[in-house]
């Protein structure tokens, strides 16, 4: 499965709601995808009662409560979808010969290049990237 992130979103007023979501982490599970970030999204969390709990949903890391109807929630959703996609990044220098011309636009593709200079047989690029690419150009860093 190729997405980021999971946004199981649930509607929190169904009295069989828990079942649902019972039933998303099993299909999860079976496809393989039971490890991927994901956020459980209480919707129409204003028309649950304040005894509402959840603590069967523990495999799941964030959980929100919204109301796509009143707003609420709508500030810490996005907050929570920001976190769980913050890659954990490392800036790094490079020292990239000419000949290996597929480094700069992996970087560009995959980072966030600050710096790219000329000199001599090299191109120096000073880069911000994830670090789950950092083993694919570790021969180019340099201290």
């Amino acid at each position: 499965m190729l997405a980021d992130l999971l946004l199981i979103v649930v509607d929190a007023s169904d009295p069989f709601a828990q079942d649902h979501v019972r039933v998303v982490n099993e299909i999860l599970s079976d496809l393989g995808a039971s490890s991927k970030p994901s956020v459980l999204v209480w919707n129409k969390w204003d028309l649950v009662d304040k005894d509402f709990h959840t603590p069967f949903f523990r495999e799941k890391p964030v959980e929100v409560h919204v109301s796509a109807i009143t707003g609420l929630g709508l500030d810490e959703l996005k907050k929570a979808i920001k976190n769980c996609l913050k890659p954990e990044t490392e800036r790094v220098t490079l020292h990239i010969p000419f000949s290996e011309g597929w480094v700069l636009p992996f970087l560009y593709e995959n980072g966030m290049v600050s710096s790219v200079d000329y000199k001599d047989n090299v191109t120096i690029v000073e880069a911000e990237i994830d670090k789950k690419y950092i083993s694919r150009i570790n021969s180019f860093i340099i201290n």
